[in-house]
């Protein structure tokens, strides 16, 4: 899945077997980050996001 961020970056999420790999890209389309996170933590993670979303 990939999302876009307000200044015109990405940020793409990979499962890849018991874990996730997510790749920030500015708007130019470089990599500035790469995090690795288990399964159990993105979940966490994207969960707490849509707790403060609807917050």
């Amino acid at each position: 899945m990939k999302f876009s961020t307000y200044e015109g970056g990405t940020i793409t999420v990979r499962r890849a077997g018991h874990r996730f790999d997510f790749e920030v890209k500015d708007p130019k389309g470089e990599t500035t980050a790469t995090v690795e996170m288990s399964s159990d933590d993105a979940w966490s993670l994207l969960s707490e996001l849509g707790a403060e979303l609807n917050a």
